[in-house]
Order: C-alpha cells, then sequence, then structure tokens
C-alpha cells in the first residue's frame, strides 16, 4: 500500500497512520491507514481494485508499471488475519487505503523486562537431532538473552555438559532417541543439583517424566507456542523465596549445609568461571568485588564463611591488604583462622612471599586450574567436595 501511495503521488503527501480502538465486543483493533494527495482512482474502477491483474486503466500499467497483484495479495493477507480493507478515492484529489486488524496485545513490558533480567547472559544448552528445532528454539533463547550452545549428536552430549564451567539450563526436544522417560538416563553424572531442565516432547509422552529429585525439571508439549515456552523459563528462573532468617546477602543457591566460600574477585568473568567451578561440587558461593567488600562481608558473618578465594590485585583495598586486616580481627576478637587462598596470575616467588606474609594459606594461578581448585579446597577444608 505504502509503495502504490508513493509510486502514484508526484507532489503532496503520503501519510501513514495507526491508531489503537476496540470493537463493541471490547477486543482490542489496530486501524492501519495509507493517505496520499496522488491521482487517485474513478468510483468505477474502484469496484474490482482488489481483483488480480486489475489496475484503474491501462494508461497507469503503462505509466507506472505493475503486475496488477499488489492489492489482490493485500486483501488476501488482510483475511488471513481476520481483517478488512477498504478504500475512499477521488480523482486528482487522493486515495485513503484503510486496514482493520484485530491483534491481541503484545507481550506485557514488565514481564519481559523481569524474563530478560532473569536469563541475561546464563548458559544454555539445546540437544535435538533437527536442525530446524535447534534453529527456532535459538533465536527465541537468544533473543531473551540466553548464551546458547547446541548439541545435534546424542553421543557428544556428555561432553557438550562437560565444557561448561557453571551448569546451563538443558533443553531437550524430540526427535531424540528413545522415550523422554529415558532421555537423562546416561546424563546424571553429570547433572547438578538444582540444575534446570527443559524436556520438549509429544503430547503423549508429556506425562511420562524421568525421575527428577533434585533437578528443576519442566516438560512441554510439542509443538511449543512461544507462550508457554516463556512461562516454562520464568518458573524455572524465578527463584524461590528463601527462608526466613537468612541472609540477604547470600547467593541464592547457598544452602545451609554446603561449606559456604566467599570469592574476591573483581573481573566478572573470572567470577563466573570460579562460582561455576564451586557449584559444580556442592560448594556454596558469595561474591565480593574488592578486598573492601570482602573484608565487610567477613566481618559481617564470620560463621558463615569457611574459606575465601582471595584476588592479589583488586581496586580501592587489594588482597593482601585484606587478609591481613581479616588476620588481625581474627586475633583480637580470638576467632578461629579461615583459610584464604590466594588467587593472582602472578608467578614470582615474591607475590607468594608477599601473600605468606600477609597470612595467606595457600596459593593458585591464573587461570584457575579445576583440579587444583578442587584438591586445596578439599585439603584446607578438611572434607571431600560433593559432586551435587
Amino acid at each position: 500500500l505504502l509503495s502504490n501511495a508513493l509510486k502514484f503521488t508526484a507532489e503532496g503527501h503520503v501519510a501513514v497512520r495507526v491508531q489503537r480502538r476496540f470493537d463493541e465486543g471490547g477486543r482490542e483493533r489496530l486501524l492501519y491507514s495509507v493517505s496520499d494527495s496522488g491521482i487517485g482512482i474513478s468510483a468505477q474502477a474502484q469496484k474490482t481494485l482488489f481483483e488480480s491483474f486489475s489496475q484503474a486503466d491501462s494508461s497507469t500499467t503503462r505509466r507506472y508499471g505493475g503486475s496488477g497483484l499488489g492489492l489482490a495479495i493485500s486483501r488476501e493477507l488482510v483475511q488471513m488475519m481476520g481483517g478488512r480493507i477498504e478504500v475512499s478515492s477521488e480523482p486528482g484529489k487522493g486515495t485513503r487505503f484503510s486496514v482493520d486488524l484485530p491483534l491481541s496485545p503484545a507481550l506485557d513490558a514488565g514481564e519481559a523486562d523481569e524474563l530478560a533480567q532473569l536469563l541475561q547472559h546464563r548458559p544454555a544448552l539445546l540437544a535435538s537431532e533437527d536442525n530446524l528445532t535447534l534453529d527456532c528454539l535459538q533465536a527465541l533463547l537468544e533473543r531473551w538473552g540466553l548464551r546458547v550452545e547446541r548439541c545435534l549428536q546424542p553421543r557428544r552430549l556428555n561432553a557438550y555438559l562437560e565444557d561448561f564451567s557453571a551448569p546451563p539450563l538443558l533443553v531437550l526436544a524430540a526427535p531424540w532417541p528413545g522415550p523422554p522417560s529415558i532421555w537423562l538416563d546416561t546424563l546424571y553424572a553429570q547433572l547438578e543439583q538444582g540444575q534446570r531442565i527443559l524436556l520438549l516432547c509429544p503430547p503423549q509422552h508429556c506425562q511420562d517424566l524421568p525421575p527428577h529429585e533434585g533437578l528443576r525439571l519442566l516438560a512441554l508439549a510439542q509443538p511449543v507456542a512461544v507462550k508457554a515456552l516463556r512461562e516454562a523459563l520464568l518458573e524455572l528462573y524465578r527463584e524461590r523465596r528463601r527462608q526466613p532468617g537468612r541472609s540477604s546477602e547470600a547467593a541464592p543457591d547457598e544452602r545451609l549445609d554446603a561449606p559456604c566460600i566467599l570469592v574476591a574477585e573483581d573481573n566478572p568473568v573470572n567470577q563466573l568461571v570460579v562460582r561455576g567451578f564451586l557449584a559444580k561440587r556442592g560448594y556454596a558461593v558469595r561474591l565480593a568485588g574488592n578486598g573492601r567488600l570482602a573484608l565487610d562481608e567477613y566481618l559481617r558473618d564470620p560463621n558463615g564463611i569457611q574459606l575465601i578465594l582471595m584476588d592479589g590485585e583488586m581496586p580501592e583495598m587489594d588482597g593482601f591488604e585484606a587478609t591481613r586486616l581479616i588476620r588481625r580481627e581474627e586475633r583480637a576478637q580470638g576467632w578461629p583462622r579461615v583459610p584464604i587462598v590466594a588467587l593472582t596470575a602472578h608467578i614470582l616467588d615474591e607475590h607468594r612471599r608477599a601473600g605468606i606474609e600477609a597470612g595467606m594459606d595457600a596459593y593458585l594461578g591464573k587461570p584457575v586450574d579445576r583440579a587444583e581448585l578442587y584438591a586445596t579446597l578439599e585439603r584446607l577444608l578438611g572434607q571431600p567436595s560433593r559432586q551435587a
């Protein structure tokens, strides 16, 4: 419609307007109009204007070109959407096309914002033997903020899971080998406590869920509507209410029976990696962005922190100074000594000596080696870490 208006208007104006209105039943509709000050259309020509291969007269085709199909196609599309299209025109004065469509309100902005905040930069692993299914899911999940990896081969799924430092949202979608009840059988050794899992399967299998103790598991029937997928993600990622008396500063995944580790690190990427390593072994985690915040957090709750991973170089207060102040306060208050492990990219002996002099108990280089981290934690905490 807009293309025609521009084509048939040599001078004057072309205007596009969109209005929201309600019909007699209270349902919302959108009214689109395209008006111009062009050559106009006679009353006789308007009677056949929406028929295929129709233009006002043959001279129009010779002068302006066109197949005569555009308005017929427009009418078909509008009718398929449950709407109607109308025209009003006067030769030499211009034309106005109106399209009236029954359109539902878009996603509530508040709900959309909440979903984006919940999913922003979180990892997701999509698994299906159908590329088109993966394409559609990836487009939606990335639009909502997830960082997506995809697996097309069932035998490689375990390897994909192993590559994640933090447990991803796992989406298993048919077609996939076997019934949904056995989809997770070969994965349990790599699934984490509380890991979010979404199964997309044929309706007849949706009630046949695998055992899921300790997992956050939902199933949706295929074909999956966008609204249903969005609501499932909201349910999976909205954090459960904290128990009364729990510290508001504690991480959402902190558990009362899990050793709590304070990670003092100013780099968000390093925070994410280390937190992922710790979560894989069942540790509760708190984060601090510099030495001052780490000191404040420990002094606020010394009994709630069993070990500190302390970056050496941070803004405002470095890890060495924070460690010295923690040790001084422990001596003054008679508190037991909390293990402090240095995290640093420096390998020189002088940096190791600086850590020892400050009161640090161990040293880990960057990038952090997962096996070395686990061994150090088990040695200092005096208990094996738990496979979630």
